[in-house]
């Protein structure tokens, strides 16, 4: 399948022959659109609005480093670290057999922001986004990858959270759920309500957990499942340990829902509280997160 990548401002572009096109910002190196034929025309498959500051949002998909949230404190800016607020460096856009890669790197001494001296963290990072033509048949899946690596520069060990988000927009939030949690042993963002998961998720009311499997795995997924939409968004990591599910306030007491009709929950994979990434000096870190959606709930 025939694709064409380009430079659009701080963006980069790809076109697939069949009508999709994905777009990432060099702020961020988040993927802020993935526009697949039949499944993304009437309601778009990311949210990319701006978030507000005491948010758990992120736009689009988004690198977490090297705090989660606010941080121990809560309240450190922006929220999920850095690096998804400072413009990355466009290295390289290459087409390797069948996948569009578009390559980004950062480094401490490049972020746009500096709060409370964070340039402490002396890191190097790199995100690598690559891109599979999407297919328009029923039931065809068609996604992302993201390699997402850091490098500990600095001369003493570093505790770190790392990680990716999504932000996937949603049809009726009431009828949507997510499978792939069955069994883990999760908790709440407040660190004071814990239990295990049994069965599916139900997204009809506000929550906000980190999950965690009983026994440890080298490769994590879970699914949302939109039938009000007709697609299932599937994610999927490896290097990484908790997933993690926030499904927003809406209404008058809403925190996330910036334009009153914009309904999305995040989805992801962390490692944080006691599975920080600990990280000698020069040693690497590397994570994988794949996003697809395919038709049907």
């Amino acid at each position: 399948m025939r694709r064409d990548i380009g430079r659009h401002g701080g963006s980069c572009r790809v076109d697939f022959q069949d009508g999709g096109h994905a777009t990432v910002l060099d702020s961020g190196a988040r993927l802020t659109e993935l526009h697949v034929p039949q499944l993304t025309e009437d309601v778009p498959l990311l949210w990319d609005g701006t978030p507000r500051p005491s948010s758990l949002a992120v736009s689009g998909v988004s690198p977490v480093f090297p705090w989660f949230a606010g941080g121990r404190g809560r309240h450190r800016r922006p929220s999920h670290g850095l690096v998804a607020d400072s413009s990355w460096g466009l290295q390289r856009m290459i087409e390797r057999g069948r996948t569009q890669e578009i390559e980004y790197t950062l480094n401490h001494a490049q972020l746009d922001a500096d709060p409370e001296g964070e340039r402490r963290h002396e890191f190097s990072a790199r995100m690598l986004h690559g891109f599979a033509g999407p297919a328009v048949e029923p039931g065809s899946r068609a996604g992302t990858r993201l390699d997402f690596l850091v490098r500990n520069d600095g001369t003493n060990v570093a505790s770190q959270a790392v990680g990716v988000l999504a932000a996937v927009r949603v049809g009726d939030i009431e009828q949507c759920w997510v499978t792939g949690v069955d069994g883990h042993d999760w908790s709440g963002l407040d660190g004071q309500t814990a239990d295990t998961m049994l069965g599916e998720l139900s997204l009809h009311q506000p929550l906000c957990r980190l999950f965690e499997p009983q026994v440890p795995t080298r490769n994590s997924f879970i699914e949302m499942h939109d039938p009000s939409l007709g697609r299932t968004v599937t994610i999927t990591g490896s290097g990484i340990t908790q997933s993690f599910v926030w499904r927003p306030p809406y209404g008058d007491d809403g925190v996330a829902d910036v334009d009153g009709d914009e309904h999305f929950v995040v989805l992801g994979f962390v490692n944080v509280r006691r599975t920080l990434v600990r990280l000698m000096p020069g040693q690497t870190h590397q994570m994988a997160f794949g996003l697809t959606v395919r038709a049907g709930a």
